[in-house]
């Protein structure tokens, strides 16, 4: 019998779940009884949760998460302390 689910799986994940490696984050990806969970992690940094109606948009809903996070990451590493102090509502001076 051949496995409906094109991804390799985690012995240490519960069956029909899917644990994989994306931009540095990890997702896991579980059923639900009316859905599918993604909980995406990275090191010292809060969990996301995605929810979808079944595992292929989850994984597309998780990716688009950690793109988000990764381009906001970015565009704070890259902006100067005023812009900062803007976001914040503070000022300098």
């Amino acid at each position: 019998m051949t496995d409906p689910h094109p991804y390799p799986i985690d012995p240490e994940v519960p069956d029909e779940a899917l644990a994989l490696e994306y931009l540095g984050y990890s997702i896991t990806l579980q059923p639900t009884p009316l859905e599918w969970m993604a909980v995406i992690t990275q090191p010292n940094q809060r969990l996301g949760i995605v929810l979808a109606a079944d595992r292929e948009a989850a994984l597309i809903k998780a990716r688009d998460w950690i793109a988000g996070q990764t381009k906001a990451q970015s565009e704070l590493r890259t902006s100067s302390p005023n812009d900062h102090a803007a976001v914040l509502g503070g000022s300098e001076g």
